[in-house]
């Protein structure tokens, strides 16, 4: 638990920080025409993307930074997809959303959209005066999923917890892990829920029950914080799959 003194960061003080402002290129994107499948991979001649569920496969083309892309018309939200590197072997997706099989199983198209926040409009809060929790979903409930961590938010709330830091939730190998090796970065735990689970567990601490005092309009509840990891990367042969391996 921490308490955020006036030398902490204001970081949360501008309510627009929260308003979207990027969007994700890379992965597999679904588009009015189908999904759009883009992966960087400067040293590797050809790409594929493969679909699970009937093995068809289809070319990507190469532009001049290295980037593979292509719109497949046929996949959708819910295919599972490999991408076959060079006319070998077949991997997940770097940039995945979702790995329902784990770092080394397919990818699963995901569509963000789909899911219909109910606190679109969350203002954030002030940093000052604020209490910290640091939580690790696979060890805070016996189930260690992100919907049974739901149900515990009114007990934080109860203990004075005003912001929840959640430990790395990126794909890792096994069932239990601290998530500093993750993988997949852009993929949340499959251990942890479904594809919307993190979006659930930031919707309801939102709507957690209000402070004692306040009028029941007035409903205030706790704020996110992921916990950030920096990460060096070095492409070799063991470390990356877009990356062919060294020849003497």
């Amino acid at each position: 638990m921490t308490i955020l003194t006036p030398a902490s960061h204001d970081l949360l003080d501008d309510p627009t920080a929260c308003e979207p402002k990027w969007r994700m290129t890379l992965g597999a994107q679904v588009e009015s025409g189908g999904v759009r499948f883009r992966v960087w991979a400067p040293k590797r001649v050809r790409l594929d993307v493969v679909l699970e569920e009937d093995g068809r496969s289809f070319p990507l083309t190469k532009d001049e930074a290295g980037y593979f892309s292509a719109l497949v018309p046929i996949a959708e939200a819910g295919m599972s997809y490999r991408y076959r590197l060079d006319n070998g072997e077949a991997y997940p997706d770097p940039c995945s959303r979702y790995q329902p099989q784990g770092p080394h199983g397919c990818s699963l198209i995901v569509d963000p959209s789909s899911y219909e926040w109910r606190t679109s409009a969350w203002p954030g809060v002030r940093m000052l005066g604020q209490v910290l929790y640091e939580l690790h979903v696979g060890t805070f409930t016996p189930e260690g999923t992100l919907d049974a961590a739901i149900g515990q938010l009114d007990e934080l709330k109860e203990c004075g917890i005003t912001i929840i830091e959640l430990m790395p939730l990126a794909e890792f190998p096994g069932r239990w892990n601290w998530g500093y090796d993750g993988v997949a970065l852009f993929a949340p735990a499959h251990v942890y829920g479904d594809p919307h689970a993190l979006k659930r567990f930031v919707d309801a601490a939102h709507e957690t029950v209000a402070l004692r005092g306040l009028p029941s309009p007035q409903r205030i509840g706790v704020e996110l914080l992921l916990e950030g990891v920096e990460i060096a990367l070095e492409y070799s042969d063991k470390k990356s799959h877009l990356v062919p391996p060294r020849t003497a």
